[in-house]
């Protein structure tokens, strides 16, 4: 019977044990990765595009619903009001589904940006919903 060469896999060959530092950092790093997969399941962030609608008063209505196209939302409902409209949009996301409701008002200038609410239902967690409203405290409503 011929021998063949030993490999680095050979079961016989000794392995070196592991460093107990590098084991520690193993360790940390598997244990930052859970953390921060339950935090993207769990606390969800509104998309980054979004920000801009809420952070800037009085926008007007073209540049809401533009925003909003390039987000990738799609417009579920608009409902008009004597004071302005309401617009719903939806977006489809790994999370779940992201459904934005935007108040618009009349204004001298034309229709603009008055409050939102922003709500994200998770596909993974049954009954699990997070809501934002904009501007913070309800003013502008």
């Amino acid at each position: 019977m011929s021998k063949l060469p030993k490999t680095p896999a050979d079961p016989d060959e000794k392995i070196p044990p592991t460093p107990p530092a590098v084991m520690a950092i193993l360790i940390l790093v598997l244990i930052g990765l859970m953390i921060a997969t339950g935090r993207a399941a769990l606390y969800p962030l509104p998309p980054a595009t979004w920000k801009t609608i809420h952070e800037t008063p009085a926008m007007p209505m073209a540049e809401v619903n533009r925003i909003l196209s390039e987000s990738g939302a799609i417009i579920d409902s608009v409902k008009a009001k004597p004071e302005g409209s309401v617009e719903i949009w939806q977006l489809k996301h790994r999370t779940g589904t992201w459904n934005i409701t935007v108040n618009l008002k009349k204004t001298p200038e034309g229709v603009v940006y008055s409050s939102e609410t922003v709500r994200c239902d998770i596909s993974h967690l049954p009954s699990f919903t997070r809501t934002w409203e904009y501007p913070v405290g309800g003013e502008g409503k």
